[in-house]
């Protein structure tokens, strides 16, 4: 893919309209994988040249009554990673598979959720916290040690197909907002 070199500026705008927009390009049926989520996110991240890594990491949803954790449990299900991993840009990380939450436990939540990147490297375990207007805290944190943090392997014509998609609508977006950016300024 081509690499767009976007200013610094407009870093929270492009991530911001992903957030929006990533499920009314990829299809909603992906949304509990979070590994392809955050591939296709980096491709996209990436091809308008904006510094990006994927980041394994424990998600926690908790109210005051219930909590659930997704990834680097100790206890997957049968055939599947036993891990979580989001997208991470220098000051946030994007998070695809927050669906996790409301299948293991019934949680409302977004159907992506982008939060400020606390730590800029691995120092510290806490990665992130986002609070939801239901009252659900969101907490990233490192896994622990032990777990293997290999990320499972996805298929690479995928990814790229997939990110092909989102970046086309992302494009469309930030085209025609742009020109109503420019017809406003105008008048």
């Amino acid at each position: 893919m081509t690499q767009k070199r976007i200013p610094k500026k407009k870093e929270e705008d492009l991530l911001y309209c992903l957030v929006r927009e990533f499920y009314n390009a990829i299809d909603p049926k992906l949304r509990t994988y979070c590994s392809l989520g955050a591939r296709v996110v980096h491709a996209a991240l990436t091809h308008y040249g904006l510094p990006a890594r994927l980041v394994p990491c424990q998600l926690v949803g908790f109210t005051a009554t219930k909590y659930c954790v997704v990834g680097f449990s100790g206890t997957p299900a049968s055939g599947l990673w036993d891990g979580h991993v989001v997208c991470a840009t220098e000051q946030w990380i994007v998070d695809t598979a927050v669906f996790n939450l409301q299948v293991g436990a019934g949680f409302k939540v977004p159907r992506v959720v982008m939060a400020r990147l606390m730590i800029r490297g691995m120092a510290s375990s806490l990665l992130s916290m986002h609070a939801l207007p239901s009252k659900t805290q969101l907490v990233w944190v490192a896994p622990q040690a032990g777990f293997d943090t290999t990320l499972p392997n996805d298929p690479q014509a995928l990814v790229d197909e997939l990110a092909a998609k989102l970046i086309e609508h992302l494009d469309r977006i930030l085209r025609i907002s742009s020109m109503f950016k420019r017809s406003q300024t105008a008048a």
